[in-house]
């Protein structure tokens, strides 16, 4: 994703939680060099299961790098105003985009 969408929600994900709805992100793939799925969940309340899941995939790119995707994704979120993100630490797309 370039770097107006990874620095969007990397912040709001280093901010913590700041109430709900939280959003989480996470990435899947066949190995750690390679996303090909990403999935954005929105939760409303603290126990509660995902209220909208949203999924975004690719064959033969790496979703992480996807200006598209990453639009979307910052779209969905704040669509569903989200307050709060949540991705594992070492997924932060910061990370991933610097290679760490």
């Amino acid at each position: 994703m370039i770097d107006k969408f990874q620095k969007r929600l990397s912040k709001k994900s280093r901010k913590g939680f700041r109430g709900w709805p939280m959003g989480t992100i996470a990435f899947y793939g066949p190995d750690l060099s390679r996303a090909s799925k990403v999935v954005v969940s929105i939760i409303h309340t603290e126990g509660g299961e995902p209220a909208e899941m949203r999924s975004w995939f690719s064959d033969d790119t790496d979703v992480r790098h996807d200006e598209a995707i990453g639009q979307e994704i910052v779209e969905f979120i704040a669509y569903h105003e989200v307050k709060s993100v949540a991705m594992p630490e070492g997924m932060r797309l910061s990370n991933l985009m610097s290679g760490k």
